[in-house]
């Protein structure tokens, strides 16, 4: 069974859809069109029902550039199956990024759960041994102060755990990688750089592609190429674009490889930064772990054992 044929019966993945986009390209090479080779993808209900589905899966971010794949291919000819292939590493890249941080997280989430918990299992161990921490805890002074500051420290830990896996996804290029190689693909059929330009602004999502559909209607509009793209040129997927698309449009040469080169060196720019990422989250993640989750653990699981015992031996304390 496809890997998506009955998409109801579990919840669409990413992984799954990635499959299914290789199964697709190769049917399509095959000769097959239409429903018949998108049913790996759509299963045997159809377009509306898989997209139905997919808006409250884990597939919702890409199920828009695979639909726009697809009416690439039936309007202007695109080369469908080479398309999917390079949505499906597009896809498996960013899954790879995520499985990565999601791995670099683990062990410090792990340790931090412990460490959250521990407190609970050090005042039950001291009220075994004859300590009374819980009374040391809401009594008033020294103990109610370790507690506070034990909940506060745990509090903190948990956000600033939260704000370095933000930082650490930093911002996600899946959009921008997508307009890409649609604008390629729309290119690759022989349209005029302005109609492509507007074609992938038309289909594809994100800031990126609505800035092509933009520099389209200048172009459209008679403005020179630079006037096009004035303002337009922020960041390096524009800049590469319009580097790239402007030998091009002086030269007269075909845009497809340019633009093709541009994308492969976004594709590398992107696992770069993500693996670097990475690295640096597992070694951040430490510090909330010293900080913030082991003082906490001493606060609320092991000083108020500590003040009951030595109150109890020292009356005067």
């Amino acid at each position: 069974m496809s890997p998506m044929t009955d998409a109801r019966a579990a919840a669409l993945t990413v992984e799954d859809l990635i499959a299914a986009l290789h199964e697709v390209a190769a049917l399509l090479r095959a000769g097959l069109t239409g429903a018949a080779a998108w049913s790996p993808v759509t299963g045997a209900d159809g377009l509306a029902a898989w997209r139905a589905r997919a808006a409250t899966s884990p597939v919702a971010p890409y199920a828009a550039a695979v639909l726009a794949v697809r009416e690439l291919g039936e309007r202007v000819g695109a080369s469908t199956g080479d398309l999917l292939d390079s949505l499906a590493a597009v896809l498996a890249e960013r899954q790879d990024a995520a499985d990565r941080r999601a791995a670099a997280l683990a062990g410090p989430k792990a340790t931090a759960r412990v460490l959250t918990v521990l407190p609970l299992l050090g005042l039950g161990l001291g009220a075994a041994i004859g300590a009374h921490p819980i009374a040391v805890l809401t009594g008033g002074g020294l103990g109610t102060a370790a507690g506070i500051a034990g909940l506060v420290l745990i509090g903190i830990g948990h956000w600033w755990t939260r704000r370095l896996l933000r930082r650490a996804q930093g911002a996600d290029p899946t959009s921008a990688l997508i307009a890409v190689e649609i604008l390629s693909a729309a290119l690759s059929t022989g349209l005029p750089i302005a109609e492509a330009l507007a074609t992938a602004g038309r289909l594809a999502e994100g800031p990126e592609a609505a800035r092509f559909g933009a520099v389209a209607g200048r172009l459209a509009a008679g403005q020179t190429w630079d006037a096009a793209w004035s303002g337009a040129a922020a960041g390096p997927v524009l800049e590469g674009v319009e580097r790239a698309l402007g030998l091009a449009w002086d030269s007269g040469v075909s845009a497809g490889p340019l633009l093709a080169g541009v994308s492969a060196r976004l594709r590398r720019a992107a696992r770069r930064r993500d693996g670097i990422a990475v690295g640096r989250l597992g070694v951040r993640l430490m510090a909330p772990l010293g900080v913030c989750f082991l003082p906490a653990f001493v606060a609320l699981g092991l000083l108020p054992v500590i003040l009951s015992l030595a109150g109890e031996l020292i009356p005067t304390l």
